[in-house]
C-alpha cells in the first residue's frame, strides 16, 4: 500500500505526526509512506527512517516574500507528484494549501478532518473520508488515533518517530563526528547542555532574567560540561549572543534543520521553552525538561511520551531547581550538584 501524508508545518506538530509513521512499521508494515512538508521542515521528515520520499514545498518562503524561482520549483515539484499514484492520500494539515496539494495528488481515496474540524474547508467536499480530532487531547494522541482510524490498528506503548538521530543519542560515548562541522569551529566540544530559550510565539519565550539565572545555575550544577545555546531565526542569534556575553556560554551560529537535530543527539541535556526544537530533544532520546512559561504542561508534557524528558511550569516557584536536579541525574556520571 503506498501513502501520501501532507503536513506542511509546524515544527512540533510535524514531528508528532512522524509517530504514525512508527505505528505503521509496527502495526501495518505493508504500508509505503511518502510526505509533503514545507521546506523549512524537510529535514525533519528526510531523518525518519520510515519515510521513502521527502516532497518539500517553499510554502513559508513565498508567504514572506514572493519569489519567482521558488514558485517555479513549487510547481515543478508537484508536477513530478502529479506522475506517482497513492492508494491513499491524507491531509493532515486542514487547511486550503495543503488541500490544493492533497487534491493535486493522485490518490485513489483522500483523508482530511470533518468540515467542522478544518480551519480552511473551501474543499473539504472533494474529500471522500474524513476523521476526527479533539482540542483536549494532546496533539501527538490525536495524530495517533488518526493513523488508527484510517489504517485500522491500535496503538499502544511509547511512539517511535524513527528518527535517525536517535542512534546518536543512545550512544554512552558521543563522537566528534556527530557534530555538525560549523558546531565543532565555534568551539563546541562534548560533553554540553543546550539552552534553547527561545519560540515563534512571545508568551512562550522564557524571560530575560530567568535566562540569565538559568545559565548560571547549569554551569555550576554541570561544571564539566559546557553550556550551548541555539538560535532559529537572526533575531534568536542576536539574543543568544548577548546571552554569551553576559554568561559566557557558548552561542552556536546558525545551523540547518538537519544539522541541528545532529546537534541536539549529541547533547547530555537539554533546556528549552514550549517548542519544536524542546521536543525533538525528547524524541531522540536526550535527557529534556521542556520549560513552559505560559502554556500548561499538563497538555504537551513530553514525559508522558518520552522516558528521559520532564516538564516545570514557571509558576513553580522551585521550577529550577527541579529542572537542574532531572538533568543532572540523568548526567550523575559527569557531574553532580555542588
Amino acid at each position: 500500500m503506498k501513502v501520501l501524508i501532507v503536513k506542511l508545518t509546524s515544527l512540533g506538530d510535524v514531528l508528532f505526526a512522524l509517530s504514525i509513521v512508527g505505528d505503521l512499521a509496527r502495526y501495518r508494515p505493508d504500508v509505503q509512506v511518502d510526505w509533503v512538508v514545507d521546506k523549512s521542515f524537510a529535514d525533519l521528515v528526510s531523518s525518519c527512517r520510515g519515510v521513502r520520499r521527502v516532497w518539500p514545498l517553499p510554502f513559508r518562503a513565498l508567504g514572506k516574500r514572493f519569489q519567482l524561482r521558488s514558485l517555479g520549483r513549487s510547481f515543478r515539484t508537484l508536477w513530478v507528484l502529479r506522475a506517482e499514484k497513492y492508494d491513499c492520500v491524507i491531509d493532515l494539515q486542514g487547511m486550503i494549501k495543503s488541500s490544493v496539494v492533497a487534491l493535486l495528488a493522485r490518490g485513489a481515496i483522500r483523508w482530511n478532518y470533518r468540515r467542522d474540524l478544518m480551519a480552511e474547508p473551501l474543499f473539504c467536499s472533494f474529500f471522500d473520508r474524513f476523521f476526527d480530532s479533539s482540542k483536549t487531547v494532546p496533539a501527538l494522541e490525536n495524530y495517533r488515533n488518526i493513523g488508527a482510524t484510517v489504517f485500522g490498528y491500535a496503538p499502544v506503548g511509547q511512539p517511535d518517530f524513527m528518527l535517525g538521530a536517535a542512534r546518536a543519542a543512545q550512544s554512552s560515548t558521543p563522537q566528534l563526528a556527530e557534530l555538525p562541522t560549523i558546531a565543532l569551529q565555534a568551539g563546541l566540544i562534548p560533553p554540553f547542555v543546550v539552552v534553547f530559550p527561545f519560540a515563534s510565539k512571545s508568551s512562550k519565550v522564557i524571560p530575560h532574567d530567568q535566562v540569565i539565572r538559568l545559565l548560571e545555575a547549569v554551569k555550576q550544577a554541570l561544571p564539566r560540561h559546557q553550556v550551548a545555546m541555539l538560535a532559529g531565526s537572526e533575531s534568536e542569534r542576536n539574543q543568544a549572543l548577548a546571552y554569551s556575553k553576559q554568561s559566557a556560554v557558548l552561542a552556536i551560529p546558525r545551523l540547518s534543520l538537519g544539522d541541528t537535530i545532529r546537534l541536539i543527539a549529541v547533547a547530555s541535556g537539554f533546556l528549552g521553552a514550549d517548542t519544536g526544537l524542546t521536543y525533538i530533544a525528547a524524541a531522540v532520546g536526550v535527557p529534556t525538561v521542556a520549560i513552559f512559561a505560559s502554556t500548561d504542561p499538563s497538555v504537551l508534557n513530553p514525559a508522558i511520551w518520552a522516558s528521559r524528558a520532564s516538564a516545570v511550569s514557571l509558576s513553580e516557584p522551585e521550577w529550577m531547581e527541579r529542572a537542574l536536579s532531572v538533568l543532572v541525574q540523568q548526567n550523575s556520571g559527569h557531574d553532580s550538584i555542588s
